[in-house]
């Protein structure tokens, strides 16, 4: 019998997006540490505007999440690339999870948002050994002494699988500028997921289905919090110029190296 052959990595702008299922990005192998980032929209628009943000996401192993992001790497790679949503992405992993036997931690969002994503995560998944932190909030996520705290309590629960919903670009630095300390803890995948907790716990709510499907997910969480939304928002229309420039760029390599 022939083994399944991988769908290879598509890409859009300055960014490559992994095609892996979500079983094969679970199967991490002893001693490694995987790094997931679930690109949305704002996600892709800040990989174009940090540089240090696209060094890092140029090593991280990235999975499409917004439906406008798959929409344009579908034009623009003529193919149908895997879309995981980073909302949904949170019950298959704790299914998967409890599964194979292993732990799942949620890092991030208030502290009752996170109680009561646990407990409703539990309730759905009984076998599923799983905690929680919200550590006090900050911008200084270089601080020794708050990632301390953050790192012992990882290393006495020991997790396979990490969650990490600070929003981004924070929650991706501080796994990236920790790896080293979380695989000693025992991680071996850990995903930044934004606004994930609260949707669990029911603290913000999710877009209607049907504004999901059409892409509109984005539009609705603009009409819920339209003060606390606006500048994320507005990177939304930044986004197709910023595929197209990099589509222009990438061609252009084509060009020189010919």
């Amino acid at each position: 019998m022939r083994k399944a052959q991988h769908r290879p990595p598509v890409r859009l702008g300055c960014l490559q997006f992994s095609q892996l299922t979500l079983k094969e990005l679970l199967q991490v192998p002893s001693g490694e540490l995987r790094h997931v980032v679930t690109v949305n929209a704002e996600i892709f628009v800040l990989a174009h505007e940090m540089a240090c943000y696209a060094d890092l996401l140029a090593k991280t192993t990235n999975t499409i999440d917004g439906r406008v992001v798959q929409w344009l790497v579908a034009v623009a790679n003529k193919t149908v690339p895997v879309r995981l949503a980073g909302a949904d992405f949170i019950s298959d992993l704790c299914r998967f999870a409890e599964h194979a036997g292993e732990s799942v931690f949620l890092l991030g969002a208030s502290e009752n948002a996170n109680r009561v994503a646990c407990d409703r995560l539990r309730a759905q998944h009984p076998r599923l050994r799983l905690a929680g932190y919200s550590p006090p909030v900050t911008d200084r996520i270089d601080d020794p002494q708050w990632t301390a705290d953050i790192l012992q309590r990882l290393t006495a629960f020991a997790p396979r699988h990490l969650v990490v919903c600070f929003g981004p670009p924070k929650q991706e630095l501080w796994i990236a500028a920790n790896a080293g300390s979380l695989a000693g803890a025992g991680v071996r995948f850990a995903a930044g997921l934004g606004g994930t907790i609260d949707f669990v716990a029911g603290a913000v709510k999710r877009a209607p289905r049907l504004a999901q499907i059409i892409g509109l997910e984005w539009f609705f969480r603009f009409l819920v919090a339209p003060r606390a939304r606006f500048r994320r928002t507005l990177s939304m229309f930044r986004l197709p110029y910023h595929a197209w420039r990099g589509a222009d760029d990438a061609r252009a390599r084509v060009d020189g190296d010919d």
